[in-house]
């Protein structure tokens, strides 16, 4: 069943980056929808090694699509969309993430990202043990697409 928010956070990190200009479907599109072409490439690796055991992988983001409540950017599905806040994500087997990117109206820092993951099985524990040292580089490069990244906590 899928929720908005995960009923157990195994982990959770969270990033800032500022940027008044853009929405929060915007920036999320920024976000998401290019990235380094390293990242890109780690990302079609990902999708080669798990596919085959049964994991959802992502097709590439279409950035003219409107964000929307059960629209999907790439890999990420919408759960929910306001003024406030994008909370995007998935539910597999192996794991469920949830993406929450909120505007909380600081003039330094005000757009949030935070990253929650709840494990659901060996296969899920197996897998984040690779993607967890790899997870904050990811994600502070992709936020350059939106400003110089600041970290809060990791």
């Amino acid at each position: 069943m899928e929720t908005t928010h995960l009923p157990r956070i195994d982990f959770k990190d969270n990033f800032t980056v500022t940027n008044h200009i853009d929405s929060l479907s915007d920036i999320a599109k920024s976000i998401f929808g290019t990235g380094p072409k390293w990242i890109v490439q780690l990302l079609k690796l990902r999708n080669k090694i798990v596919g085959p055991l049964g994991l959802k992988t992502g097709e590439a983001p279409d950035l003219t699509k409107d964000l929307k409540v059960g629209s999907t950017l790439g890999l990420f599905k919408v759960f929910q969309i306001s003024d406030e806040q994008i909370i995007m994500g998935e539910d597999d087997n192996h794991l469920n993430f949830r993406v929450q990117i909120s505007n909380k109206g600081t003039a330094e820092n005000n757009i949030h990202v935070t990253t929650t993951v709840e494990i659901n099985n060996w296969l899920g524990k197996i897998y984040f043990t690779f993607i967890r040292p790899i997870h904050p580089i990811v994600v502070k490069s992709l936020l350059k697409n939106v400003d110089k990244p600041k970290v809060v906590s990791a």
